[in-house]
């Protein structure tokens, strides 16, 4: 009798689906010093409408039909007792000038209080000062990271943007990035890091390329993806692209923020062919110190191109892009002095078919572009929804062997 009933009530518990187990995978985004904490805020300003919050009060848009959130803002955003949606952001700096900026503008006060860390006193581009002599400061964040991945379901990476030139960004970045790697090993730590360019123009301070030589070698050893940037490249891409004669910090900006939104779209939003960060890196790392990356974003237009060639660029023009001048990359490299090992684009818009037929094809017309030794070594992610004002779009990271060229 006991085991018919057991029979019978294995049948029953296999007739009903059993629910879905949670798949959203929270991230936590650490913005570091001026730089990070300038495009960090350009990003949230995006985040918020993909999913149809307002990033002024943090509540469902009006737009949303059902009175929920488009795709999955958990992956980025908290959700209070009272229904608000927060960043699951840090926003530390070694002195409180860019912060109180930061609260004085529209979505400045979306943010929690307790996510704002600063210190007293600036770095003054001393990379020793902020690595060294900022521990109160590092306990902090740290204790704040803590606390903020206790309240996570799911706690997968560590989105981190900073300028590796400055005292703050390099210096107490890089070591903000070994505590963190002490403290959760198995997580994925994405780097989104700034350069400093060879320019006079865009070059802040004679002390921005030693700060980067002692940055970089913390970046080789603890990060898992580092998105190589550079001022020079993306102030080309205003001049040329964007047809902005002289362009400022915030238009710079605007295109890093763009990539940061295209990597995380495929965990998201919905797609035929979703991925984490997780995947992306056994993707495009072969050897654990090849993660050094040139990310590229297109289409780039003007206000007035996008009038008349709304959607007209198609995908050999894009996959041409990743190699071929002119670029839309953001690093001052020009991919034509190297070979690609691996790259992953992430496609939102189009059809998985047409992505997929689109990506072998390139390879195949262009053998000699990629590495040999690494089969099926362009991966692809897709994402049925594009960035707003656009009906199709890409982001693309690519680890080139010319990103050791000067």
């Amino acid at each position: 009798k006991n085991k018919f009933s057991m029979l019978l009530s294995t049948q029953a518990d296999a007739s009903v689906p059993s629910p879905p187990a949670p798949s959203t995978r929270e991230i936590l985004h650490l913005q570091i010093g001026q730089f990070g904490n300038e495009i960090g805020y350009a990003m949230w300003e995006q985040l918020g409408p993909e999913h149809l919050i307002d990033v002024n009060t943090g509540a469902i848009s009006e737009d949303s039909w059902d009175g929920r959130p488009f795709g999955s803002p958990h992956v980025h955003f908290s959700e209070t007792k009272s229904g608000r949606f927060v960043p699951r952001a840090l926003l530390v700096d070694s002195e409180c000038g860019t912060l109180d900026t930061i609260r004085s503008r529209p979505i400045g006060h979306n943010f929690l209080s307790d996510c704002f860390v600063n210190g007293k006193m600036g770095t003054s581009s001393n990379w020793a000062v902020g690595h060294y002599e900022s521990t109160e400061l590092v306990d902090q964040v740290i204790d704040m990271i803590r606390k903020l991945a206790e309240d996570c379901d799911c706690f997968h990476a560590v989105q981190l943007s900073h300028g590796i030139g400055g005292g703050t960004g390099g210096g107490l970045g890089v070591c903000l990035l070994d505590k963190i790697m002490e403290e959760f090993p198995a997580q994925i730590l994405l780097a989104h890091s700034l350069f400093p360019s060879i320019a006079q123009e865009w070059c802040c301070g004679t002390t921005e390329v030693y700060n980067s030589v002692l940055s970089v070698h913390h970046l080789v050893e603890n990060a898992t993806i580092c998105n190589v940037l550079h001022n020079e490249a993306l102030a080309k891409l205003c001049q040329k692209k964007l047809k902005i004669k002289k362009p400022k910090f915030k238009h710079m900006n605007e295109i890093i923020s763009k990539f940061m939104v295209d990597v995380t779209a495929p965990m998201r939003l919905p797609g035929e062919r979703t991925s984490d960060l997780r995947k992306l890196a056994v993707n495009l790392t072969p050897y654990p110190r090849l993660h050094f990356h040139i990310p590229l974003v297109a289409p780039l237009m003007s206000a007035k191109d996008a009038v008349f060639n709304f959607g007209a660029h198609e995908f050999d023009q894009w996959l041409e892009h990743m190699w071929r001048p002119p670029t839309c990359a953001l690093s001052a490299v020009d991919l034509r002095n190297g070979r690609i090992i691996t790259a992953a684009t992430m496609w939102r818009g189009w059809t998985i078919k047409k992505v997929e037929y689109a990506t072998r094809d390139c390879v195949y017309r262009h053998p000699s572009a990629f590495k040999e030794w690494i089969p099926d070594n362009l991966f692809s992610s897709h994402c049925a929804y594009p960035r707003r004002g656009h009906r199709t779009n890409m982001s693309a990271m690519i680890n080139s062997t010319a990103i050791q060229e000067p």
